[in-house]
């Protein structure tokens, strides 16, 4: 998480750092040098989800954290703790358990200044920022997963899911700083606490599968109108935006329609409106006889090293190019244009359908060949590829599946084949051969292992 303070006269940028250890690093965000770390003394564990509190009277701000185990640890970050460097751990202010499993995210409510929106998988709860009290609890529906949430008013609330819709909850009076019953549910049962009311709804109209849940966030903002925009990206390239209303209707229950969609747009729409549509980096090279439009590339690698442009074709055939005097006849007007046949590339033929990925080993690992290129193709084979012959080296055919990625194990990693849920993991051993009939080829792939990803069908 971006953290930017005031330094004098300066405005300097921290990079706040967890993960699957249990301290906070606090990163300089032009030199990624870690400054110093926040943390734990009691009950030190990985963190889930965190926030920065921003305090506008005192210069000293705080870091809120959940982990996994469900414990809130709270940081004070001072001016003498923004000077330190590599020098003592800060450690907690406050440590108290609060039974948040699985946290997804940590919001706190900038109208008010006072509630906390903690939101986890299965449910989400709103605390007292004082001392941490929980003032309410929802839970979600069956086959709901909440993903985050952030408050819009200071009596309302926008939870949002992994599918991509998003809830629009009335808080009740005892979560509400300013009303005479705030804090009257505190110490009670959840079921016998007020709850909150379900406002709107804002449903996802596009509801194609996507490849992971999509990134909602809600922003706000002070300059010219005040506004209040809820924006959601996905996978497929998809940018819709939602704006919120202050004067929000409360919808009837059994009839919710939701929000409308402000605006959306995707990238392909977009690139759908360029007129002209931008060239291809190698569409000079991809137009074929009596075909509107040149053959799709699939796959590429860029090898810096040697300059050159490696790209795999919907057609199987793999084309490499240099790069720079390509880019200069696609992106130069003039006489480049005018120069058929240039610049001069070569053609490797060897898959008999799309080619879906690509890997230059030596660009991951010196230890390798650097005549050797790899590819993978929707035919169920990978081929070795000598890159300064244009000879086909070796091919193994897996019948698992297509090939989707190809990768390099590290120097100290030992690699087995397994079936996973989603697909194989071939990873054959280029020195045994294994995959393949044992043949001259044997000594080309000496000492190289690569792991070789297939889709694969569940068997029923």
């Amino acid at each position: 998480q971006f953290y930017q303070f005031s330094a004098g006269t300066q405005r300097e940028g921290r990079l706040l750092c967890h993960g699957h250890y249990p301290e906070v690093l606090v990163v300089d965000a032009s030199s990624l040098d870690v400054l110093y770390t926040l943390v734990s003394k009691i009950s030190p564990d990985w963190i889930s989800s965190m926030s920065i509190i921003r305090s506008h009277r005192t210069q000293e701000d705080t870091v809120v954290a959940v982990s996994v185990t469900g414990i809130l640890k709270v940081w004070i970050i001072t001016a003498e703790v923004h000077r330190m460097q590599d020098t003592e751990p800060v450690f907690e202010e406050e440590s108290k358990p609060i039974y948040c499993q699985n946290c997804q995210s940590i919001s706190f409510c900038a109208f008010t200044q006072r509630s906390l929106l903690i939101v986890c998988a299965k449910y989400w709860r709103v605390f007292d920022a004082g001392d941490y009290s929980l003032l309410c609890s929802v839970p979600s529906e069956e086959g709901q997963t909440w993903t985050g949430g952030d408050f819009i008013a200071a009596d309302k609330v926008i939870i949002w899911t992994e599918e991509g819709q998003s809830y629009i909850y009335k808080l009740p009076a005892s979560c509400i700083p300013a009303s005479d019953s705030f804090r009257i549910d505190v110490g009670k049962a959840v079921e016998n606490s007020i709850p909150p009311l379900l406002y709107s709804v804002m449903p996802k109209e596009d509801m194609k599968l996507l490849i992971c849940p999509p990134v909602t966030r809600f922003f706000y903002g002070r300059r010219v109108s005040f506004h209040k925009l809820l924006i959601q990206g996905d996978s497929s390239g998809r940018l819709s935006i939602w704006s919120v209303p202050d004067d929000l209707e409360q919808q009837k229950v059994d009839n919710i329609e939701g929000l409308k969609i402000t605006t959306t747009t995707s990238l392909q729409e977009a690139f759908d409106k360029l007129a002209p549509r931008p060239a291809g980096i190698i569409d000079q090279l991809s137009v074929m006889p009596n075909a509107t439009e040149p053959l799709k590339v699939t796959a590429s690698v860029y090898i810096p090293s040697h300059g050159r442009l490696v790209c795999g074709r919907e057609d199987g055939s793999i084309v490499i190019v240099p790069a720079t005097q390509t880019a200069i006849v696609q992106l130069l007007q003039g006489e480049h244009m005018l120069r058929r046949g240039w610049p001069p590339h070569r053609t490797l033929r060897g898959h008999r359908n799309k080619v879906t990925c690509l890997l230059y080993p030596h660009q991951v690992s010196s230890r390798y060949d650097q005549r050797y290129l790899i590819s993978g193709g929707v035919d169920f084979s990978v081929i070795m590829w000598d890159i300064f012959s244009g000879e086909m080296k070796h091919i193994f055919c897996v019948h698992g599946g297509e090939i989707t990625q190809l990768l390099v194990p590290p120097d100290n990693c030992s690699v087995s084949g397994r079936y996973m849920h989603t697909g194989y993991l071939w990873v054959p051993s280029l020195t045994t051969n294994r995959l393949s009939h044992r043949s001259s080829a044997q000594k080309f792939f000496h000492g190289f292992y690569l792991s070789l990803y297939c889709c694969q069908c569940p068997i029923h």
